[in-house]
């Protein structure tokens, strides 16, 4: 590889890393604002959802309710063990070189939060027709 290819994917590679980073933050913002009206409904009460724990082979998402809103938090395997990825409650990403690990599993996070509150479907689903309008 040459320097221009180097420099050409260290630009795509910076570019994609931080577009990762914003979409993860858009996805969690959205599954907040699906989720918090779900919970009165499928729990007795908002102390009764504890915390759920969505787990794969690389990554295991922990959703709680904090004092004001719902908390995300992504661990992620290595070799040493489970390293803390992303948390809503400890600024967001700890580090730029699990972006693309945490962003890799987001969709173990949808499909957990699918199954403990099935209605979110339905809510996301004006989010899921919109995607069909516009394209960049």
């Amino acid at each position: 590889m040459d320097n221009e290819e180097i420099l050409d994917r260290l630009i795509r590679g910076s570019a994609n890393i931080d577009q990762m980073r914003k979409e993860i933050n858009l996805v969690i913002g959205m599954l907040r604002s699906c989720v918090d009206p779900l919970i009165p409904r499928t729990f007795r009460t908002k102390r009764d959802f504890t915390k759920e724990t969505y787990e794969a082979s690389l990554c295991k998402w922990k959703v709680w309710l904090g004092d004001e809103e719902l908390q995300f938090e992504c661990n992620l395997r290595f070799n040493s063990g489970w390293q803390l990825g992303f948390s809503t409650f400890n600024h967001g990403l700890r580090n730029s070189d699990y972006v693309k690990k945490v962003y890799e599993g987001l969709p173990v996070l949808i499909e957990g939060l699918s199954k403990t509150f099935p209605e979110i479907e339905k809510r996301w689903q004006y989010i899921l027709d919109a995607s069909r309008v516009y394209e960049p």
